[in-house]
């Protein structure tokens, strides 16, 4: 049976819709309507669905044991840098970097007031002139 166009006639009678729909629904089961006859059943994409879950439950099983892996390296490096500070600096180490960056802080401070080109300069000419005689 034809179709109308978009424009054309359409099913005059229900007799002709019935045929129609009865033709169709034969070309579908002898897989001649592309899609229908391979689509995939209820069970194929519970099974699929089901395999996708699986994965997904094994990759969040390996993400936490990535997670947990670099905790503990984080930890064990975090416990080697404090052996070797104590090592280093003794006891209280944090006292003597807070000493060191204090006594670094003030000499900061001295030098800012110090004219550093003026001093340099003077030091060329004072070893120019000590080098000539």
């Amino acid at each position: 049976m034809q179709h109308g166009g978009p424009q054309g006639n359409k099913f005059n009678t229900a007799a002709d819709l019935r045929a129609d729909l009865s033709e169709a629904a034969m070309e579908a089961e002898e897989g001649g309507v592309e899609g229908l006859a391979a689509a995939p059943s209820y069970e194929a994409e519970h099974a699929e669905l089901a395999k996708l879950r699986a994965q997904i439950a094994e990759l969040r099983k390996e993400l936490l044991a990535t997670r947990l892996r670099a905790r503990a390296v984080i930890r064990s490096e975090a416990g080697y840098l404090n052996a070797s500070a104590h090592a280093q600096l003794g006891d209280y180490p944090w006292v003597k970097l807070s000493a060191a960056a204090a006594a670094a802080f003030a000499v900061g401070r001295l030098l800012r007031g110090v004219p550093i080109l003026s001093l340099a300069s003077f030091l060329l000419v004072n070893r120019e002139t000590s080098t000539r005689r």
